[in-house]
């Protein structure tokens, strides 16, 4: 069960990013739809401070902040919550930290489970990870986050059972009844990793999400079937075995694999550049988290990786980080 403990009132949540590598079932009538790969990393951190309060309220002291829309729907979410359990006390929140929004991270997953388990602790109220996921709303499309957010590590999810309805990234697949069906959770190996985020590339919107699945939508079963070979004779084998030359090759293959190099696609040639950048750099393997646009590379060397980047000038925040087995830190005030 969940921590709870009697009156403290104030309590600061630490969470880890995760990078989710590619989802899978994106074809139609299919036995299932989504399902997809990814693991925690240990930087860029976010850091919640949270506190009782008579209402909700939020402060974001990052640069890259939820948006309107983002913050709606969490203060819905949290208040729907406390009037369902009849909590007396409601949380004031600030966000800070390094892990910025919209850049594929699951930033607004860490975030929304953040809020819950403080409603749930600060109102001396037990819970288990299940309950928090439920009432979230979080994980209708990826599994990735709902479940690295507790304990870290790899998480390889195979998705829901098909329906006909169509197919929408996490902002718009909000509350469905069950959330993806998780595998497998597996430690990661102690590999470092690179991060390089983009500067200047224009950041997507919720709507343009929307709009690049309904354009992509579905894929061919034959373009399903790759990936999938690619994820769990590749990845997953590769994680299992701390092969990480497998991994990288089995990591290259799936940017190339209908669904992902879509993804990419929509970035252009500025995205192009920058993994070039890193190849030539000394990249081994180059992949981009979610719908982007952060890249994340595996390299024998990360730090030499990143003074070349430095010195060729591109614009870009680079960050020489490891895979991470562990979940949330909470400290009470």
């Amino acid at each position: 069960m969940g921590n709870t403990l009697k009156n403290k009132k104030e309590i600061r949540i630490t969470t880890f990013p995760r990078l989710h590598i590619t989802l899978i079932g994106m074809n139609e009538k299919g036995y299932r739809m989504n399902g997809g790969i990814g693991f925690a990393i240990n930087d860029p951190q976010l850091v919640l401070s949270i506190s009782t309060s008579e209402s909700f309220q939020l402060i974001d002291t990052r640069c890259t902040q939820l948006s309107k829309n983002q913050y709606k729907t969490l203060s819905q979410n949290i208040e729907k919550v406390r009037s369902q359990y009849l909590f007396k006390d409601n949380i004031s929140v600030q966000i800070s930290g390094e892990t910025k929004s919209h850049y594929g991270f699951g930033s607004e997953t860490l975030i929304r489970l953040s809020c819950l388990e403080a409603l749930f602790i600060l109102n001396d109220c037990k819970y288990d990870p299940k309950l928090l996921i439920r009432l979230s709303g979080r994980g209708g499309t990826s599994g990735i986050g709902i479940h690295t957010y507790f304990k870290g590590g790899m998480i390889l999810d195979i998705g829901r059972k098909y329906e006909v309805k169509s197919f929408n990234p996490s902002n718009y697949a909000e509350g469905r009844n069950k959330v993806p069906l998780l595998l497998k959770r597996t430690p990661m190996p102690k590999w470092n990793i690179g991060l390089c985020i983009p500067s200047e590339i224009s950041l997507k919107s919720d709507s343009e999400e929307k709009d690049f699945f309904d354009k992509t939508c579905p894929i061919a079963n034959t373009q399903v079937y790759e990936t999938l070979y690619h994820v769990v004779f590749g990845l997953n084998a590769a994680i299992e075995e701390n092969d990480i030359l497998t991994f990288c090759s089995a990591l290259k293959n799936v940017q190339n694999c209908a669904w992902k190099y879509a993804e990419r696609k929509q970035y252009g040639a500025e995205l192009s550049k920058l993994e070039s950048g890193l190849y030539n750099s000394g990249a081994m393997s180059v992949g981009m988290s979610s719908l982007g646009p952060c890249l994340f590379f595996i390299a024998d060397d990360i730090p030499m990786v990143i003074s070349k980047m430095q010195d060729s000038k591109f614009k870009c925040e680079l960050i020489n980080t490891y895979l991470t087995n562990r979940g949330r830190i909470i400290k009470y005030a």
